[in-house]
């Protein structure tokens, strides 16, 4: 899957776009762009990447959440979009499917 590509720093600057439900996602190197179906959007950028557990993945916050995007290693599954208040309550997970 390309956006594993990206994450992993393998890939150029190009975006990779995915469908996570409701909502589309736009990811470039350390960029995140989100959008739902009326057009708002969230913008975040220097995303950490990560690994722990088996997993890996790339964490974007902002004041009030963090943006997870998070896929297990070494196994063909889709990743996906998790987003968590600061509170550490999950509010959102959805899989990511590559839009061609």
């Amino acid at each position: 899957m390309a956006i594993l590509n990206v994450l992993l720093g393998v890939k150029s600057a190009s975006a990779d776009t995915c469908c996570a439900g409701e909502f589309t996602i736009d990811i470039s190197d350390h960029h995140y762009h989100r959008c739902d179906a009326k057009g708002n959007c969230i913008n975040l950028d220097n995303g950490t990447k990560w690994r722990d557990g088996g997993k890996r993945g790339q964490t974007w916050g902002n004041e009030e959440y963090a943006h997870i995007i998070s896929w297990p290693e070494g196994r063909s599954e889709l990743a996906e979009l998790i987003v968590v208040e600061r509170n550490n309550r999950q509010i959102l997970r959805r899989k990511l499917v590559p839009i061609n």
